[in-house]
């Protein structure tokens, strides 16, 4: 099951790839003096137990960090597509564009005429 929708926008993937990589870290960084703690003071089951708790979230997150990072390379791979394919893939066909200054014709008369049929 994807942790985010494959639509989520960008910055809010990088937000969240942020937000896991700090708890990341601090699990570490909290796993590191409760081993040090455990070599000062000597075993300790509620330390020990602690550690091995963290040990399996770190793991669970880091796969939620990879699993990120590949949504924000898709994401950012979306973003880089050319302008003009870009439009191209957002015009519905049989639709004609709306007449611009550009294709009016002056009439004699001095009345403007669009050459489109309206």
């Amino acid at each position: 099951m994807p942790l985010l929708p494959q639509d989520t926008p960008l910055p809010i993937l990088e937000i969240e790839h942020d937000r896991i990589a700090n708890e990341v870290a601090h699990l570490k960084r909290s796993n590191g003096e409760l081993a040090e703690a455990v070599k000062e003071e000597g075993p300790d089951p509620e330390y020990t137990l602690a550690i091995e708790e963290n040990v399996g979230v770190i793991a669970k997150k880091e796969r939620e960090l990879e699993e990120l990072q590949q949504m924000i390379n898709e994401a950012k791979s979306r973003v880089h597509i050319p302008l003009e394919a870009a439009m191209e893939d957002a015009q519905v066909e049989g639709v004609t564009p709306a007449p611009t200054a550009t294709n009016t014709t002056q009439e004699p008369s001095g009345s403007t005429e669009s050459e489109g049929a309206w």
